[in-house]
């Protein structure tokens, strides 16, 4: 039983990597649009944090006082 033709076992041609496709840069972008968001999501954060708070602390001065309207303000 001798063969001269035998099939493949398997597919030997690769497909070309995609244009551009480079895995140093897709690590640099997604390092760099992690740190980014990071950031902005601190910084926005923070910002919401001191507005809630100056509000928190707005309402404990009015719940303190008894929620009193200011005469001399409505005396305009």
């Amino acid at each position: 039983m001798n063969n001269k033709n035998p099939a493949p076992l398997a597919n030997t041609v690769q497909a070309a990597p995609a244009a551009g496709s480079n895995p140093v840069m897709f690590i640099t972008g997604l390092t760099v649009g992690s740190t980014v968001g990071l950031v902005l999501g601190s910084l926005l954060t923070f910002w919401w944090g001191l507005a809630a708070l100056r509000a928190f602390r707005r309402a404990m001065r009015r719940v303190q006082n008894g929620d009193q309207p200011i005469r001399e303000l409505l005396m305009q």
